[in-house]
């Protein structure tokens, strides 16, 4: 008899644990086993890339916005006392 040594898939990874993955938020042994069941996963594998797309703009929009917050708003002020 001859067994398989390929894991079986009996299920996907849940949509917390994907967006903890692209968050590098998970434990070192949970990342093993998300990063184990993607090398044999597509559609798990998808997932990850549609989630790390989805922090990375988010990050980059939160970046945007602490840039904006910090910067001097030049349009729409007017000195005290200036007209027009």
């Amino acid at each position: 008899m001859v067994m398989s040594m390929a894991p079986v898939i009996d299920r996907h990874i849940d949509e917390a644990t994907i967006e903890k993955f692209s968050m590098d938020a998970l434990s070192e042994k949970a990342r093993a086993r998300v990063e184990e069941h993607l090398l044999i996963c597509e559609s798990c594998r998808q997932s990850v890339q549609s989630s790390d797309a989805y922090v990375a703009a988010m990050r980059w929009a939160a970046g945007w916005l602490r840039q904006a917050e910090q910067e001097p708003r030049s349009l729409g002020r007017r000195k005290a006392g200036g007209g027009i």
